[in-house]
């Protein structure tokens, strides 16, 4: 893997922990998931307009891209709001490597090394791990709903590295996805919230949101280039370097616990990413 994809996928996992975290500490989750989507869409809109339209062959991809990112959102919400960053984030993402490199052997046709096979285990099993520094045994229905979300996870990587590839210009791609993210899932959590009602959110939590909209398509923009620059299992694996990043931002800023456990499994993470980067 080069230099350049590596820098590219580092950057993109600090930032997708960034803003994981800013969705965590959310006191209302779903208006902040409605304001992250809608600001995308309105900057993607703007971008759009003076970029090509994608291949007419890879809008089937974009559909379907923008549909799974619909479960994904609503699994990832529920997920954080059944433990702690560190639990959670390591679960729904460690997951995510093994089905994306399985899959995208299938879909793709992509060749890994076995170096890099190597490597996508002992991130995967690092970022697994690194749950077990909570002290405690997590809830059933945790545990599932993260890994529903590393499910999910793993087939819009696939099929959004899928469309990307084909759309004969990622940049429209990318931008065009963003603007139907925000039409299905922004329209989605549109739909809920005002069916259920609540408290009205704060301007705070509106700007909070706002800023966690221009990260988060900051970040996976990253990675959708990236897919097309490399290796779709290669990708996914160093993404999720994600959880280090997320292990520190927990307990620097959300007060939760950085014990020895999940400082070895921090480790064997980027053992397994420099194993993946080597490659």
């Amino acid at each position: 893997m080069s230099p350049a994809i590596l820098g590219l996928v580092l950057a993109a996992a600090l930032l997708h922990a960034s803003w994981n975290a800013l969705l965590k500490q959310a006191g209302d989750r779903r208006w902040m998931t409605i304001v992250m989507q809608l600001t995308s869409m309105a900057v993607a809109g703007v971008v759009a307009v003076f970029l090509p339209l994608p291949a007419s062959h890879s809008w089937p991809w974009l559909v379907a891209g923008a549909i799974v990112h619909i479960g994904y959102n609503i699994f990832l919400v529920r997920a954080l709001s059944l433990g702690d960053l560190g639990e959670i984030y390591p679960i729904s993402r460690g997951a995510s490597p093994v089905m994306v490199a399985a899959g995208a052997a299938i879909a793709a046709h992509d060749h890994l090394t076995l170096q890099q096979v190597v490597g996508i285990a002992v991130v995967s099993g690092g970022i697994v791990s690194l749950r077990r520094g909570a002290g405690r045994p997590m809830p059933a229905a945790a545990i599932l709903v993260a890994l529903a979300t590393a499910g999910f996870t793993a087939a819009y990587t696939i099929i959004d590295g899928m469309g990307a590839r084909q759309s004969a210009g990622v940049a429209s791609y990318i931008a065009w996805l963003w603007v139907l993210d925000g039409v299905f899932t922004g329209g989605w959590f549109l739909l809920a919230q005002r069916r259920d009602g609540g408290a009205r959110p704060s301007l705070g939590q509106t700007a909070t949101g706002a800023v966690g909209g221009l990260i988060a398509m900051a970040a996976y923009s990253a990675v959708i280039l990236a897919t097309t620059l490399g290796a779709l299992g290669a990708v996914s694996a160093l993404r999720e370097t994600s959880v280090l990043f997320a292990a520190v931002i927990g307990a620097l800023f959300l007060g939760e616990r950085l014990t020895a456990a999940r400082l070895l499994s921090c480790l064997a993470i980027v053992a397994g990413s420099v194993i993946i980067s080597l490659g």
